[in-house]
Parts: C-alpha cells; structure tokens; sequence
C-alpha cells in the first residue's frame, strides 16, 4: 500500500506545473466568460446562466488549488499558489493558508501577494500578512510595498464598498493610512511597483493617495471640482482649469468597459450639438495601454479630449477623484462647481442644457 501511494505521489507533476495549468485554464475561463457576457448582450437568461455556470468552475478551480497548496505547504511554489489564488482568483485565506503565507514572509514575492490583498480592509488576515511583510521582510523594496499596502487597507477599511463606518472610526482610519502614505514618500519614494507598469512607483501611488483624501471633501455636488492634470492621448499638456468658464462633463471610462461604451453614442450627440457653445466634454482614459485607447477613440470618432490615466484601472488621476466604478461622470458648471454625479443619457442632457441656460 505504501509503495502504491508512494508511486502515486511520484507520478503527479511538480506543485509548479500544477498551479500553472491551473493558471492557464482559469484564465481560459475568464476569457470565455467575458466572450459569452459580451455575446448575451442585453438578454438577462444568457447572462444568468452564464454566470451560473462561470461561478461553478471559478469555486472548483479555487478548490482545487486550495487543496494543492495544503498538500505541498512547504514547496516553494505554494506561495505561486497563495498569489493566484489571491490576485486572479479573487479569493481569501483560511486560517491554514494563512499561517503558510505567514511561513513566508521573508521571500520577496510577498510584496505582490501584499498588492493582491490590499483592497480587504477591515480584513483581519489581509491585515496580519501585510503587517507581517512590512516589519520583517529583509528586502527595501518589499517592506516598502507591504507599507503603502498598509495604508491602503486603512483606506479601503475607511470606505467599504456598499458600507459605511461611523465617522470618528473613519477619520482614525484615514488618520493611520495617512500616516503610511507619508512613511511610504518618505522612505520608500523610489521603489517600483510589483505591478506590470514598470513606470509605476508606491511614492506616487502615495502621493495620489494623499491627494484623494485631500480632495474628498469637495467631491460632491457644490464642491469645487479638483484640478486635474496630465497629457492627452497623443502626449500633449491637457487641463481640467483651461476650461473654466464652460460647463464640462468629466467622464471616467476605459475600452474594456461595456457601460462606459454604451455611453459613446449619447456623448458624441452631446459634443456634436453643444461643442460650438462654452461646453465641452473631457475623459479620463483608465485601464487601456496608449494604443488601445487612442484606436478605441479613432475607432467610435471620440473627437473630445481624453487624459490618458495608464493602464492601472486606478491611475493618478481615477485615485484622486475616487472613482470606484466606471464610468464615473462629473458635470460641471463655468465657475467650476460641481453640480451633477453620475447623471447619464436624457438627465445629462438636460443638467447640460441647465447650466448653458445659466450661461446665457
């Protein structure tokens, strides 16, 4: 019995091998899915189903690298398994996967798990792993990443999605995470992110940070809208100020989001009938490589300014407006007042017409 089992075990491929079919076929998976979402279209029973049907195989997938991973706790490549579980699978830790996370938190490739689980505020495992990381790492670069993902919990603890925290618990959260963002400018400034945007840096991911909180407050209708700046999509200076004195529709949005495309029609109508007026409509370009989006504005004749915010769904721009969904729109007045969120389609046109009436 012993030389069978042995035998058996002799005979699975690597834990690596393993985790990365199982990589491979998950991402299979999310393709297909996207391909079926976007084929449904607007009919609710195809979109059902195939959410049904996506969920099944995404649990499976989840429950299969869970078991490898508990089976092989002190390969190397469990912590592989710990990061696509934690990136691309959306999932959390249980208390054994935690404690092996734990077991590892001296490589250096906990500075991406610590990117991975930065959105769990209010997360008491999420919390322990970065805590962890930032005070024994033996890498500059990792501590200084698992820091500004300390602050980032705290801000995601201090505004849950679909929550709300009592406003004295707020400001101690976002009173900590502050203090994180700051440790991370002062230290940690130059340190790369383990992100694919090799350009990226966690002091200006901190800096924009600071700059969300510090914009907040006039985030909402009767504030002053919040200076924008940047480069357009063909690199040239572009910003929200040069516009005072029009009435502006600031919409965040990206080519990979179906609603943001859905919008195009409407606002092409808007710019076409209202762009010989003060008016004028300015997006904010997230998520998209350079190329994408200048083809995917040729492409739908988007013949309005777009910042460019890079390939981060939360770039510079997005994090000091907090944009939490796309697309976001802000409409705003001559004196640059916001006045309208999030108003879409007959609503937008007539909050448009409303404020060129006041103009005139």
């Amino acid at each position: 019995m012993f030389l069978l089992a042995l035998c058996l075990a002799l005979a699975q491929p690597p834990l690596s091998d393993q985790i990365a079919r199982i990589d491979a076929e998950f991402a299979a998976l999310e393709k297909s899915f996207d391909e079926e979402l976007r084929a449904a279209g607007g009919d609710e029973k195809k979109v059902t189903e195939a959410n049904e049907t996506y969920q099944a195989k995404w649990f499976g997938f989840i429950d299969e690298l869970n078991a490898l991973i508990k089976a092989h706790p002190e390969d190397p490549a469990a912590l592989d398994g710990l990061i696509l579980l934690t990136g691309a699978m959306r999932s959390f830790l249980d208390v054994e996967l935690l404690q092996i996370a734990l077991r590892n938190r001296d490589d250096e490739r906990m500075g991406r798990l610590c990117f991975n689980v930065r959105y769990r505020g209010g997360e008491p495992w999420a919390e322990g792993i970065v805590k962890a990381v930032a005070e024994s790492n033996p890498s500059r670069e990792v501590r200084g990443q698992a820091v500004f993902c300390r602050g980032y919990l705290c801000r995601a603890a201090a505004f849950p999605y679909g929550q709300s925290v009592s406003e004295k618990e707020r400001d101690k959260l976002v009173a900590r995470a502050r203090g994180f963002f700051n440790e991370v400018i002062e230290k940690y400034a130059d340190v790369k992110t383990p992100d694919d945007d090799a350009d990226a840096t966690i002091g200006e991911r901190a800096a924009s940070e600071l700059t969300r909180f510090d914009n907040l407050p006039n985030l909402k209708v009767g504030g002053v809208a919040p200076e924008i700046g940047g480069k357009d999509l063909e690199g040239k200076p572009l910003r929200l100020g040069d516009y005072r004195g029009k009435v502006v529709v600031v919409v965040f949005w990206g080519s990979w989001c179906g609603p943001c495309m859905a919008m195009v029609p409407h606002e092409r109508e808007l710019w076409e009938r209202h762009r010989d007026e003060p008016f004028t409509l300015l997006g904010v370009n997230c998520g998209d490589t350079l190329e994408q989006a200048r083809k995917t504005a040729d492409d739908n004749r988007m013949d309005w300014p777009s910042f460019y915010d890079g390939e981060d769904h939360r770039g510079p721009i997005a994090m000091s407006y907090d944009v939490q969904k796309y697309p976001t729109v802000y409409v705003i007045d001559a004196k640059g007042v916001i006045r309208y969120i999030d108003t879409r389609g007959k609503e937008l046109e007539e909050a448009v017409e409303t404020l060129l009436a006041e103009l005139k």
